[in-house]
């Protein structure tokens, strides 16, 4: 099965419209007003949902019955919305890609995910990865509200015209790179001692889409290609769960000899200057203090000049 790449590259590329369907070709379901009571018109009644996601593997069919995938890039992604909005293509929303499309239908917003944990999209019941398109449609439209209602629809689908660029199949490499996702985060939550509940709930949510992949991975990929790449996640999860290695007995009987020879040095140094303090001292102790200070009093007392100085001082204490 062939891959390819699509992409907005020539003047003729482009996404025409976005519509709602039943069944999205990227297996996301959109924030559904109807399931919390609101569907009726007059009412503020704003859907919310997923248009594309960078690197998602989507099966198509071609004029000649063959199957093959595309994938868009974040890049593409970017450029594929801008081409929706530069031809005011956002004006057009129907149901299921009929060619007459919808009046009372309304894209009030759209917008490319950059920070994950603090992008719009959370609030909406999302779990939002960077390079995310998202969309939000006022449904002011009969029609439309009673396919909500009933859940006709589920999902936001786009039509449009790409530039395809084959490349080697990733499905086999995606598959192991969320797998690695999965692997990466169960070593942080061994990591990390705050909070590891919010961290399980990212493990499960990744595993969640891994198992949703499933099945594409299955119909894609030859039973050779499965068996290689779950070799590869055992191997992955074999190496994190290894053991840390420990330094060579050899080595470390070195590190513990250096480190007695320096601790034996500090010793000696302490030793050595308490022996020059306990000299210091006692050398210390043999001048005679008392004597040399009554001596050098008797000699200030008997100068004239330190006497005239004393004068001046009791006199200006006086005043």
């Amino acid at each position: 099965m062939k891959n390819y790449l699509a992409d907005v590259v020539t003047e003729e590329d482009g996404v025409f419209d976005i519509d709602l369907v039943s069944k999205a070709a990227n297996r996301a379901i959109f924030q559904n007003p109807c399931k919390s009571g609101l569907c009726s018109l007059g009412q503020n009644n704003e859907i919310v949902g997923l248009v594309l996601r960078p690197g998602q593997v989507i099966p198509r069919v071609d004029e000649n019955g063959e199957e093959y995938t595309i994938q868009f890039s974040e890049d593409s992604i970017k450029r594929a919305r801008e081409s929706w909005v530069k031809t005011q293509s956002q004006l057009n929303a129907g149901l299921e890609h009929q060619e007459e499309k919808l009046n009372n239908m309304t894209y009030l917003e759209n917008w490319i995910v950059e920070d994950e944990k603090n992008d719009k999209a959370n609030t909406y019941g999302f779990k939002a990865k960077k390079g995310e398109w998202y969309v939000k449609l006022l449904v002011e439209n009969e029609e439309a509200l009673n396919a909500l209602k009933n859940e006709e629809v589920t999902g936001l689908s786009l039509e449009g015209d790409f530039t395809l660029t084959e490349i080697e199949s990733e499905t086999a490499e995606r598959h192991n790179f969320n797998h690695m996702n999965i692997i990466e985060k169960l070593k942080a939550l061994l990591a990390e001692e705050e909070k590891p509940e919010e961290k399980l709930e990212e493990v499960k949510a990744e595993s969640e889409e891994v198992q949703a992949e499933s099945e594409e991975v299955k119909a894609a990929m030859s039973p050779e290609e499965m068996e290689a790449a779950i070799l590869a996640l055992q191997e992955a999860v074999a190496k994190l769960l290894e053991p840390a290695e420990e330094a060579p007995a050899e080595e470390m009987a070195e590190e513990k000899k250096e480190d007695e020879e320096k601790m034996s040095k500090v010793e000696e140094a302490i030793l050595s200057l308490d022996e020059k303090i306990q000299s210091l001292s006692a050398q210390l102790s043999e001048i005679p203090v008392a004597d040399t200070i009554k001596r050098e009093k008797q000699e200030l007392s008997e100068d004239k000049s330190f006497k005239s100085i004393q004068e001046i001082l009791n006199n200006k204490n006086q005043k």
